[in-house]
């Protein structure tokens, strides 16, 4: 870096710096990391051989003393921090190595002097970042800590002072494990190098570190393409972006190795099945943080928050398209949904898993699963489809790309779905001929409607609020750029748990020939509402609005509403559709788009043929019922 710095500008510099050590596969990054190592090596070995024996302070032997280190003052600027006291300066002295880390600091400002002495006193001119953190306060076999040393000289040096603010030096601490929020010097050294006190974080950890800062603008790519490989990489965190000089297929094993971790296989199945389907794990479960930790540490899980008392931990799996094809392709290898299936079973009847009250998830895995299994009707080669231009990032991830809503419920329903549901749609009770053939009419009109709709998600995100909130002052999206959002992210919602009429959302597009025709009018919704009771619900599917005050998702587009009565043993599959739209205002409010109603009941084969298909998953989806009204363990 120093010597970029003496032969050009600083701007040329620092942009040729990042570019190569921002890239994991860089050769100046492994050059410069196989260097570190041996530099670190060295003086490591250095430190062991300084250090005394065990019986280094029984009579007869020597000890580390500091006349044996002496401090030199004008080398060590400890002088200039008038907030140490003498004892803190006596201790610190006697740490093993830090006169050494001040040394090296001292130099490596002394070969950066232009880049400390540029504009921007305020800004951060070098970030200094130190993965899995938590090792660093691992005491070694012969008492080197290097966290107490380190954070003592970071200390030192942004303690205060003229000298001081000019270095604009961060230091990040980052690590998949929760004890890097605990950390502490050994009892040794001072008190002030703690930083855990009196029960609570002296200094809490961030983690609101946010996602998406590589992903596209929401126009920089047409909604047909979003399946593409190098859009889907920019969703979640930069990790996926940095590593984008491996191919696509070794991307997926990566994210699939990366998920799977290197500790305990039994977090395994949990932890594909968290990723896409929103997993809640129970409160006060005894397996709970312990579970919670470990995926947090080897499976991808992220924390977003935890107390200062370190009582409360919240954890979540982010929204990452990337990786939810990985854990679908995953999923769906050598049995392995069968085999997840029971694993998650094994946790909902130990209680760690809260099924919820009104069959949440057991719609989530019935409606993503089918999408998944109608996309490998056939046995798939690769997880991706390749570009007509042969560019491989323009290659489409197969459990992102857009599937036809006709061929998807004749799928999920049955392939006679589009020609029998509307002989057995109860219209006003009458089942005339001129009853019949009118809702064959009505078929008609709703496979015309929907010709050119499509679904395209691969995982579930969860609200934590209405799909529409009025609040002062804040500006919230518009209906039409929210939907268009969740469809470029492939990902469907779960409301949360008081959303009046509906409980999910799939984002559909409709794709024609209308070139004047924006992205943002072509968008619409299915919105299913779940039932797990065990009398019927089927009046409950006309009370579905879209413009309602909690929705607000009225547009010109069709759209959908499926009631499913989950808790019912009677197979049926009806639905009904307008014969007449005009477009004009309706009792359901202000104009809207025609509604294919849709209500089924059961979860059996009759009402699903797909379920035929795996021997587990409709075993799994009536005990999650079941589980709902007797839950395990007396829970």
């Amino acid at each position: 870096m120093s010597a970029r710095l003496d032969s050009g500008s600083l701007e040329d510099a620092l942009e040729q710096w990042n570019e190569s050590m921002c890239n994991l596969v860089s050769k100046d990054r492994v050059q410069f990391f196989a260097r570190l190592k041996t530099t670190y090596s060295a003086y490591y070995e250095k430190i062991n051989s300084s250090v005394p024996s065990k019986d280094a302070n029984k009579p007869g032997k020597s000890s580390l003393s500091e006349a044996e280190h002496p401090v030199d003052r004008e080398e060590w600027p400890m002088e200039q921090d008038e907030q140490l006291g003498e004892h803190e300066k006596q201790a610190t002295a006697r740490m093993l190595g830090f006169r050494d880390m001040i040394t090296a600091y001292s130099q490596m400002r002394n070969s950066l002097k232009a880049l400390f002495s540029s504009e921007g006193v305020h800004k951060p001119k070098l970030i200094i970042a130190l993965d899995e953190a938590h090792t660093l306060s691992m005491v070694t076999p012969n008492h080197y800590h290097p966290l107490t040393i380190l954070c003592r000289a970071i200390s030192l040096y942004s303690g205060g002072g003229p000298r001081v603010t000019q270095d604009a030096v961060w230091v990040v601490f980052a690590s998949t494990a929760l004890k890097v929020i605990g950390i502490a010097s050994p009892q040794p050294y001072y008190n002030s190098a703690r930083v855990f006190a009196d029960e609570k974080l002296a200094f809490p950890s961030f983690c609101q570190l946010g996602w998406d800062q590589m992903a596209d603008p929401l126009h920089g790519i047409a909604a047909t393409d979003v399946a593409q490989a190098g859009h889907i990489i920019g969703y979640g965190r930069a990790l996926w972006k940095s590593i984008q000089g491996n191919s696509v297929a070794e991307m997926i094993a990566i994210a699939i190795a990366k998920l799977c971790g290197v500790k305990k296989a039994e977090n395994i199945p949990l932890a594909v099945l968290s990723q896409r389907f929103c997993l809640h794990v129970a409160f006060g479960h005894h397996e709970a943080v312990k579970f919670l930790e470990s995926s947090v540490a080897s499976n991808l899980r992220v924390r977003v928050f935890i107390s200062e008392d370190r009582n409360s931990l919240l954890t979540t799996y982010p929204s990452e398209p990337l990786l939810s094809c990985a854990a679908a392709s995953l999923l769906h290898t050598m049995s392995n949904l069968d085999k997840f299936l029971q694993a998650l079973e094994e946790k909902i009847l130990n209680g760690m898993i809260d099924v919820g009250k009104s069959g949440e998830l057991t719609s989530r895995l019935l409606w993503l699963i089918a999408k998944d299994l109608y996309i490998r009707r056939t046995p798939l080669l690769e997880p991706l489809v390749g570009a007509a231009d042969g560019q491989e990032w323009n290659s489409e991830l197969i459990d992102c790309q857009m599937i036809s809503i006709i061929d998807y419920f004749r799928f999920v329903f049955g392939e006679n779905f589009w020609e029998q549901a509307g002989e057995t749609a109860k219209w006003g009770g009458n089942k005339t001929k001129a009853a019949r053939e009118k809702a064959k009419a009505a078929c008609e009109q709703a496979k015309a409607a929907f010709n050119n709709a499509f679904v395209n998600f691969s995982h579930w995100v969860s609200m934590n609020e209405d799909i529409s909130v009025r609040k002062n002052g804040v500006d919230q999206l518009p209906a039409d750029e929210w939907t268009l959002r969740h469809w470029h992210r492939t990902s469907a919602v779960q409301c949360c748990h008081g959303q009046p009429l509906v409980d999910k959302m799939i984002p559909t597009y409709f794709k024609d020939n209308d070139p004047s025709c924006r992205d943002l009018s072509r968008v619409s919704q299915i919105f299913i509402s779940d039932k797990a009771r065990r009398s019927p619900n089927k009046k409950d599917l006309s009370d579905i609005i879209r413009n309602h005050d909690s929705i607000n998702c009225g547009s010109s587009r069709p759209w959908v509403a499926i009631l499913v009565d989950l808790g019912l043993k009677e197979s049926t599959v009806e639905f009904t559709f307008p014969e007449r739209w005009s477009g004009r205002s309706t009792t359901e409010g202000a104009c809207d788009g025609p509604c294919l109603r849709i209500y089924a009941s059961a979860i059996n084969s009759n009402t699903f043929p797909f379920l035929s298909r795996s021997e587990q998953l409709p075993l799994t989806l009536r005990n999650i019922i079941a589980y709902e009204e007797t839950p395990p363990n007396g829970r």
